[in-house]
């Protein structure tokens, strides 16, 4: 529960972060910026023909051009269905990305499942 509410309350300040960044394109005295945004749920890893690739995950994540990524079903050192991997660690690895990692479920043995993964220096 209290994990919950802390990642909602994360949630809560980041979507004014993103809102504001919108809102100020255009005035001021800086220089308008796009950036590339992409959610992803992936499924703890493993793809419509039942394999697990974290590897094909990565290169989707890497040939979308995505700066920012949002992924779902993440799982870190969850079960046998994805190897007791921290998967947000390992793309982050694969990608070269910084990553952010909260997990709404805490169950045995291990957690899952959102992440937010950036190309951008943290």
């Amino acid at each position: 529960m209290k994990k919950s509410l802390i990642s909602l309350i994360a949630c809560l300040f980041l979507i004014p972060l993103f809102a504001t960044g919108v809102m100020a394109a255009g005035k001021g005295q800086g220089k308008e910026v796009s950036t590339t945004v992409m959610s992803y749920n992936i499924h703890h890893g493993v793809g419509i023909d039942g394999q697990l690739s974290l590897q094909r995950i990565a290169d989707v994540i890497r040939d979308s051009g995505a700066e920012i990524v949002g992924l779902q079903e993440v799982d870190r050192h969850y079960g046998e269905r994805s190897d007791f991997k921290d998967q947000a660690k390992e793309l982050a690895d694969l990608l070269g990305y910084h990553y952010a990692y909260g997990a709404n479920l805490d169950l045995e043995p291990g957690e899952g499942q959102t992440t937010v993964n950036t190309g951008q220096p943290s």
